[in-house]
């Protein structure tokens, strides 16, 4: 609707599971509507946020994946993991390194500080424009999770809090006063909630319906970032994104 609204013509593909079958549909789609522009939104972190990374990821790889490339990618209640940071990865690799069993040492022995990580604080890197939207009584997705977000994908991608335009070209995070995470997958109804999230959600402050509007236009707004070749931010995201800032500065 909000696409519509501003006269944007947009078909949308909806999918539970991200495959190379989806690939096929989208190729399906971009030939028969004439389709000249792709981005991804998706869900939660669960299933919907690691998919759709995954996905970006084995779209920038394999070019031949998709008649024309991802543009950007909003995840919703979600953000981009810690594995999309180098300094992590490096990290990682060293979890590989196991004791050496000697004659001295049957059992294995590992010098001190084999595991020990140096790869400090380092930016998220992601092959596309990312957008991160939650809400700040989310109960599943928590605040302080895209706190995290909100440091790796935009402060240290500048350096300089000064700089929040620049960063939120690329990787905007944006928190949503009084809403949760239910808010985000359903309306004023409780039914059709899951009951993982019935359990650990915290008690909306906002209408769902004003909350999935207000992240419909966020959305729409990134895309029109997007698709300006990331030059220009319009003046509803960016104050969003610093209202976000002020929200997350200690």
């Amino acid at each position: 609707k909000e696409l519509s609204s501003r006269d944007i013509p947009s078909w949308v593909l909806i999918e539970k599971n991200l495959t190379d079958a989806t690939a096929e549909k989208i190729h399906e789609l971009a030939i028969k509507y004439n389709i000249s522009q792709l981005h991804l939104v998706a869900h939660s972190m669960s299933d919907g946020g690691i998919q759709a990374q995954g996905f970006v990821k084995k779209a920038s790889e394999n070019l031949d994946l998709l008649p024309l490339p991802i543009l950007s990618l909003s995840l919703v209640a979600g953000f981009l993991t810690r594995t999309q940071r180098p300094g992590v990865m490096s990290c990682l690799a060293k979890k590989n390194i196991r004791p050496r069993p000697t004659l001295k040492h049957p059992l294995g022995y590992l010098e001190d500080g084999v595991h020990k990580c140096t790869g400090g604080n380092t930016p998220s890197l992601f092959p596309i424009p990312t957008l991160s939207v939650g809400g700040s009584l989310d109960g599943v997705v928590r605040v302080t999770r895209l706190a995290e977000a909100y440091y790796t994908q935009q402060l240290l991608n500048t350096g300089k809090k000064t700089k929040v335009a620049t960063s939120a070209l690329l990787f905007p995070v944006v928190v949503l006063p009084g809403v949760n995470h239910a808010s985000l997958i359903t309306t004023n109804s409780s039914s059709g909630i899951p009951s993982d999230v019935l359990s650990r959600d915290l008690r909306a402050e906002t209408d769902a319906a004003q909350a999935q509007a207000m992240v419909a236009r966020i959305i729409a707004d990134f895309f029109g970032t997007v698709a300006n070749r990331n030059e220009t931010i319009s003046d509803s995201l960016l104050t969003a994104v610093q209202r976000s800032a002020s929200f997350f500065d200690p």
